[in-house]
């Protein structure tokens, strides 16, 4: 398997990320030990024989009913919300 070289520029300029040359260096050193870790792992024989598993456990989801209920005192959760514009609560911009 040929060995890759990641253009640690390019990765930064599509993650919008402004890194140092001192950076630079530091992150592609630890991607040098990444990428070196998987060459060990894909270098082991036999590993086309494993059989996949997309669990590590056997087991089911525990599910439970849902349940409706009323809301006892709907001014618990509105003392939760420092600004409130009428009877609507405002919570922080989470999308631009």
């Amino acid at each position: 398997m040929a060995e890759e070289k990641i253009d640690l520029t390019r990765v930064a300029e599509i993650a919008r990320l402004k890194l140092s040359d001192e950076e630079k260096a530091v992150i592609s050193k630890d991607l040098e030990g990444i990428l070196g870790q998987f060459a060990q792992i894909n270098a082991i024989e036999g590993l086309d024989k494993v059989e996949e598993n997309d669990y590590v456990i056997d087991g089911a989801n525990a599910l439970r009913e849902d349940v409706i209920s009323e809301c006892k005192n709907p001014d618990d959760i509105t003392k939760l919300f420092t600004r409130k514009e009428g009877k609507f609560l405002v919570a922080p911009k989470s999308l631009d």
